[in-house]
């Protein structure tokens, strides 16, 4: 086989079908076409040629069945095979179509910043984007093929896009949401929601407080009834005792106060916070028991954090008292932690025996 670029087949002085041969494509630009094989088969006889941009024209002889086959283009659908009998003297004209769907992806921040260096996917391919935010590729027609980008810290990643190629050309836009500061209802996937956007077909994680200086997750349910510690407090916990309100709620070490608690102890002894070292969250993070500090930014967020809550079905904070895993003083030789009342805003030094109530956070 022998690659030709223009010719004609056939036997001399027998009678030929003449077949004009011409590629096109669906795209502005026929260039990619250059370089196409063209295969031509009857019988025995096969022979190869090389599209130039211009019309091929062949010669088969009379009353034989032949193919013709177009090789692959990267990016488009292949024109099928076509099976004709050649008849003398008729002329033919075969126009292969070469398609594709130009997928054009804009890639933004709601807040301006650029998205250089970030990393879009177009159909398994991926691209780091430059300073345009543009990235662009050819999909063969009837493939169906997904858009998605990687994540931008401080920012909800967009959602992936899913099309099938049967247009010339595709724009879409994906576009970063900055994470602003304030409640919202995290995912399993870690996007954010306001509560009055969530979309029912997510699975809920827990719900995400954000302030400019902390940012926690609390679980969708509770347990009650449960002692900080059972068994009296030991120094052994290494825990900072915090005398006063004011001090307690400055406190944001839940997650290294829950550690020592049943690092020292374990889980069983340890009721409350054992039960949230124990906590699994949907996404598979580690919970803990919530410090005052952590306590306190909840309760400032109170409104907000009942109706995400509800808008998941969890169970809404109960209006009693909640252990947080900062210690309190120790008073008539009883040792104490600092418990929440969610009905009021208030706070108590309550005994390790008491029986509040067990919320597990986690990181965000």
């Amino acid at each position: 086989m022998k690659g030709k670029t223009n010719a004609v087949s056939g036997d001399s002085g027998i009678p030929a079908e003449k077949v004009n041969i011409t590629l096109t494509s669906n795209q502005d630009s026929a260039a990619d076409l250059l370089g196409t094989k063209i295969t031509l088969a009857y019988g025995t006889y096969t022979e190869e040629y090389i599209w130039e941009g211009k019309t091929l024209t062949l010669a088969i002889p009379e009353y034989v069945i032949y193919t013709l086959s177009f090789s692959n283009v990267e990016g488009y659908a292949t024109p099928p095979t076509i099976e004709f009998e050649s008849m003398g003297g008729n002329v033919r004209q075969i126009d292969a179509l070469y398609q594709c769907e130009l997928v054009v992806v804009t890639v933004i921040a709601d807040s301006g910043i650029s998205v250089a260096g970030q990393q879009v996917t177009i159909n398994g391919v991926t691209t780091t984007l430059d300073v345009t935010g543009v990235v662009s590729q050819k999909i063969p027609y009837g493939t169906t093929y997904s858009v998605s980008v990687n994540d931008l810290s401080g920012y909800n990643s967009p959602v992936a896009q899913t099309f099938t190629a049967s247009q010339a050309v595709r724009n879409t836009t994906l576009e970063y949401a900055e994470i602003k500061l304030g409640v919202f209802i995290q995912d399993t996937n870690g996007k954010l929601w306001r509560s009055d956007g969530w979309d029912s077909s997510a699975t809920a994680n827990g719900i995400a407080v954000i302030t400019s200086s902390r940012s926690f997750v609390i679980a969708l349910s509770e347990r009650g009834s449960t002692p900080v510690y059972n068994n009296g407090y030991s120094s052994s916990m290494k825990l900072t005792t915090f005398s006063t309100q004011s001090a307690a709620i400055g406190n944001y070490t839940g997650q290294s106060n829950t550690t020592a608690m049943v690092s020292a102890y374990g889980n069983a002894k340890t009721e409350a916070a054992g039960y949230c070292n124990n906590f699994t969250f949907p996404n598979g993070k580690k919970g803990y028991l919530g410090s005052a500090g952590e306590w306190q930014i909840a309760y400032n967020n109170k409104a907000e954090i009942q109706a995400c809550l509800s808008k998941v079905g969890g169970s809404a904070i109960a209006n009693n008292y909640h252990w947080s895993s900062t210690r309190a003083k120790d008073a008539d030789s009883l040792n104490r932690f600092w418990s929440l009342e969610w009905s009021r805003g208030s706070w108590a030094e309550s005994d390790v025996d008491y029986g509040d109530i067990a919320r597990a956070f986690t990181t965000l």
